[in-house]
């Protein structure tokens, strides 16, 4: 971990992830093994629930169909005697949908933090100001992710380059891929990805700081900014005084709110939003127009970036991935068929388990023979990755509040398949292979696990960022701040 600067005499530097993924699961949960108590992220994550600091701390904690669940961060605890704190969010999973698909997965734990003790602490003097002008025209940036990335440049300068160090040499290690040419002409793949019904909303996603005793020096809190992909159309994104910035190794964007004036002072409360219009869709696959597979290019960008492992939740070459693909791939399947035996054995090898505890180290999902969504596509993921396929988690909030993590992968030549193991394996039956129905849809915020943010001066690493992440700096060696959050979504 980065040293901590410290200017004042007494300057306790406290780390709050606030990050919601989602699998039926994401709650309170038991302590992560880097901290007494804290952890990681929301929809697979493991660190400690609300009350977990003794306090008796409580979650208003609504299902999605009346508003959605504040969400209040209060455990605090202290982690290698550095100062760093790390709190967690504790939530509610919602009732499967009444359709047969699969469970609508309402995350609410926020503990992506137990790997955070390597952000650096450095104080968030960071200024609206200063971000802008780091940014470049963030404003400009909000609706065009080309302007958006060049306004999250210098963002992208200072993160630590391991993980994209790995996935860049990903190409080079695994099964088949290096045998790859590094070009390849794709097919006609005219009518393979099929759009169906659609459904817009216009969203607004809220955090509130809530500051009962606190001299604050320093605030961050971060908000997903979704994007155009093929599952949505997002436009009118509206940033406020928030910093557009692009998470590194990835095509995705977060909103940064570091305001250097005007921080809540003890007994006062503070609100970051973010609003945007999106278009969710209906999505299937054509299989019948897919005729010859092309190689992949193992230059390309997304070949790069989701090819690699990622942190401790992504590990192409652990021992029982390397077992498992050996099995699935006996006679060389080619990807497609591949990829399909894979989604079968995880939905039916597997148990959904472990709800609402966040994001695990796969080894530990393995170990226990499942998880929730999120954990899930960890194995499905991992079993791609293995194999030279470029397959990423699809982190997602549903506008009626619920939460949602699945999976989906590069066919060459021809485009990404969403793939469901979770759903599969609530309903066997079922065909989540190529399909994403509108109901079950969601708001895809981010496509990769364990993210690198610069919260203005420093960097941190979070597992999922689902909803949001927050940190403050504060000189009150007994600081009390929560925080809350809501997502309101307007039918259009």
């Amino acid at each position: 971990m980065a040293s901590l600067d410290v200017s004042m005499d007494r300057i306790l530097a406290l780390l709050t992830v606030c990050v919601l993924a989602g699998a039926t699961a994401c709650g309170a949960t038991s302590s992560s093994p880097d901290a007494a108590v804290g952890g990681r992220d929301g929809a697979e994550s493991r660190a400690g629930g609300d009350g977990a600091d003794g306090q008796g701390d409580t979650v208003d904690a609504r299902l999605p169909e009346e508003a959605p669940a504040d969400r209040l961060a209060d455990v605090v605890a202290d982690r290698d005697g550095d100062a760093t704190r790390a709190t967690s969010d504790a939530g509610v999973e919602a009732d499967p949908p009444n359709d047969g698909s699969g469970p609508a997965d309402a995350a609410v734990d926020a503990r992506e933090i137990a790997r955070d003790a390597r952000a650096d602490a450095g104080q968030a003097a960071d200024t609206r100001e200063a971000g802008r002008d780091a940014a470049g025209a963030a404003d400009a940036a909000a609706d065009t992710p080309e302007v958006g990335r060049e306004a999250g440049a210098g963002a992208d300068a200072a993160v630590d380059a391991r993980d994209s160090g790995r996935d860049a040499g990903g190409a080079e290690r695994r099964d088949g891929a290096d045998a790859l040419p590094d070009t390849a002409t794709a097919p006609d793949a005219g009518g393979f990805l099929v759009r169906g019904a659609s459904r817009k909303w216009h969203v607004t996603s809220t955090v509130t700081i809530d500051n009962q005793n606190a001299t604050l020096t320093g605030l961050a809190v971060v908000l997903p900014a979704p994007q155009t992909n093929i599952y949505q159309d997002v436009a009118n994104l509206a940033p406020g005084a928030g910093t557009l910035l692009a998470i590194p190794d990835t095509d995705d964007f977060y909103l940064r709110f570091a305001p250097s004036a005007g921080l809540p002072g003890p007994g006062a409360r503070a609100s970051y939003a973010v609003s945007y219009d999106v278009t969710l869709y209906e999505l299937s696959i054509d299989f019948t127009k897919v005729t010859t597979l092309p190689p992949y290019d193992t230059t390309a960008p997304d070949y790069v970036r989701y090819t690699g492992p990622r942190g401790v939740y992504v590990d192409p070459d652990h021992p029982t991935i390397v077992a498992i693909a050996a099995s699935l791939g006996a006679g060389s399947p080619d990807v497609l068929a591949y990829a399909k035996a894979a989604y079968e054995h995880v939905a039916s090898r597997y148990q959904y388990l472990n709800p609402n505890t966040g994001l695990h180290p796969l080894g530990e999902i393995l170990a226990a023979g499942g998880g929730d969504c999120g954990n899930l596509a960890s194995i499905f993921v991992s079993l791609l990755r293995h194999r030279g396929i470029p397959a990423r988690h699809l982190v997602a909030i549903r506008p009626d509040g619920s939460y949602h993590v699945w999976a989906d992968f590069l066919l060459p030549g021809y485009g990404w398949v969403p793939v469901d193991v979770t759903y599969k394996h609530d309903n066997p039956a079922g065909d989540y292979f190529g399909k994403v129905a509108l109901a079950s849809n969601g708001i895809i915020m981010d496509k990769q696990v364990w993210l690198t943010l610069d919260l203005g001066g420093s960097t941190t690493e979070v597992d999922l960022l689902q909803t949001y992440a927050w940190w403050f700096w504060t000189s009150t060696s007994s600081a009390s701040v929560t925080t809350s959050y809501a997502l309101a979504a307007t039918a259009r």
